[in-house]
C-alpha cells in the first residue's frame, strides 16, 4: 500500500481509510490515523456507524413509497 491509496467499506456501518506517510489527528472532525502494518505507514480514517442501514431506511420508507410498493 502506498500513501494516497484509499479503501471504502459500506455495509451496515461504513468507513473510508487513506494510507498516509505521517500520523494525523483532527480533533475537530473526530478523525485520526492508526498505525499500519508497514513501517512509516498510517491509515487515516473516518467511520459512520449506520451508513448502510441509513440507506436501507431511505429505500424502505422513501423510495418504495415513491413507486407505490
Amino acid at each position: 500500500m502506498e500513501p494516497g491509496d484509499t479503501h471504502l467499506y459500506l455495509g451496515t456501518s461504513g468507513w473510508i481509510s487513506t494510507v498516509t506517510g505521517k500520523q494525523i489527528v483532527d480533533i475537530g472532525r473526530s478523525m485520526a490515523s492508526i498505525v499500519g502494518i508497514q513501517p512509516d505507514r498510517y491509515h487515516y480514517f473516518a467511520e459512520m456507524e449506520t451508513a448502510g442501514k441509513s440507506l436501507e431506511w431511505v429505500k424502505d420508507h422513501l423510495a418504495l413509497d415513491e413507486i407505490d410498493i
